[in-house]
């Protein structure tokens, strides 16, 4: 995971840049390792605030949620028939608003 700090210009929010002069807005940010030394860098600007970068190659793990939601949807995508029974067996005894965060379409 990456980290980089992000400033307030002007009402707009941007990433420290990587260089200077900046260009655009959308140069690219300087990034940093550790929360450690974005922390550092954040010290510098008045405004900085330090956040994971995250681009789109990036794909963080499904937490408990997602991962439960994602097996209820799978079911729901067979049959009818077929979801009464798998939930039936996979829910015995648990409480199903807060086994699936309430999604019950």
């Amino acid at each position: 995971m990456k980290y980089a700090v992000m400033i307030d210009v002007d009402g707009d929010m941007m990433y420290v840049p990587n260089s200077f002069p900046v260009k655009t807005i959308h140069d690219d940010p300087k990034l940093f390792n550790t929360i450690e030394d974005a922390e550092q860098e954040c010290n510098n600007w008045n405004t900085g605030t330090v956040v994971e970068y995250v681009t789109s190659k990036d794909i963080r793990p499904m937490d408990d949620s997602e991962r439960n939601r994602a097996k209820v949807r799978s079911i729901k995508n067979q049959s009818n028939l077929e979801f009464d029974k798998a939930i039936k067996k996979m829910y015995e005894g648990d409480d199903w608003d807060n086994w699936c965060d309430g999604d019950t379409t």
